[in-house]
């Protein structure tokens, strides 16, 4: 690529825009109703907007129920102030914003699983390459503990009142465990049927390989063996036919979902970090952690 004239190619590349924040609908929106103008994030004009949304339907509701008294209950209650303008604006936001990349993250991947991919079933990771996709899920722990910590406030809050037990919350608990996992785990499967294909295919193939290849090798080393025994000691072949039978193993092993389970444990830590103190309000701190040595052992 030639340079610009007075410049260079890194320099020519400098001047290239990159973002992974500007553009798509959410920003067009945000353009047309001129809260954000070319080359500036305009925070001054995007944070009342926001705090108006929140805030004002808010008082609306609290003058159409109540009247002027609790309409003046709400403007002098600073509590009301913390959640609507930092606590759940902020939350919700952050929220948003984290489900959104979530979005594009799937349509990332339905994109990729459209194309024909170059997969080896004989990949040291068992996933014909993909292996390294299952990792993606955990970049989303952050997420998983904040609503885990939101909910789990909430139903410490239910336990202590005498509203809800904790045996009755293990239900919604196991499915918040399950709509975590799915959410975060099932779009991998989006590659699913390419990497059944692709170990059928390995299976068919390399099985074929490694039979012709064992015939030769008893041919030689077994039917005419007096013909070669001198060449026995230091002959690449036995080594041929170990690392012929290893990849057959990889091709063998090789399963049709590409996660890890490193993703899976961090997720699942997310979930449990802020539910501790709901179970700590019947089940004590010394108890549950001797219960769950015990458990171990």
């Amino acid at each position: 690529m030639p340079a610009r004239q007075g410049g260079t190619v890194n320099e020519a590349a400098d001047d290239i825009a990159i973002s992974l924040i500007r553009g798509g609908s959410f920003y067009w929106v945000q353009e047309k109703f001129r809260l954000i103008r070319p080359g500036a994030w305009d925070l001054q004009r995007r944070l009342p907007f926001a705090v108006a949304i929140t805030w004002l339907p808010l008082l609306v509701l609290a003058f159409t129920y109540g009247g002027l008294e609790h309409l003046r209950a709400v403007l002098v209650d600073y509590r009301v102030y913390a959640r609507v303008f930092v606590g759940h604006a902020m939350f919700l936001g952050l929220v948003t914003v984290a489900l959104w990349k979530w979005a594009i993250w799937v349509y990332v991947l339905h994109q990729i699983s459209r194309l024909n991919l170059q997969l080896d079933a004989t990949n040291g990771d068992r996933t014909g390459g993909l292996g390294f996709l299952g990792d993606v899920p955990r970049a989303f722990s952050p997420l998983v503990l904040a609503i885990s910590a939101v909910i789990g406030g909430t139903w410490r809050a239910q336990v202590l009142a005498g509203q809800q037990t904790l045996d009755f919350l293990k239900w919604p608990a196991a499915f918040l465990v399950v709509l975590v996992l799915l959410i975060f785990l099932l779009p991998l499967g989006l590659f699913t049927p390419m990497l059944v294909r692709e170990k059928r295919e390995g299976n068919l193939k390399y099985g074929s390989l490694r039979h012709l290849h064992s015939l030769q090798f008893r041919r030689k080393w077994l039917g005419n063996r007096s013909e070669h025994v001198g060449e026995l000691l230091g002959n690449p072949d036995v080594s041929s036919l170990a690392d012929l039978s290893a990849a057959f193993e990889n091709v063998d092993d090789m399963i049709a979902y590409p996660f890890r389970r490193s993703a899976v444990l961090a997720l699942l830590a997310a979930l449990a970090l802020p539910m501790l103190p709901v179970v700590i309000t019947q089940i004590p701190f010394k108890d549950l952690i001797r219960n769950l040595f015990s458990a171990m052992h």
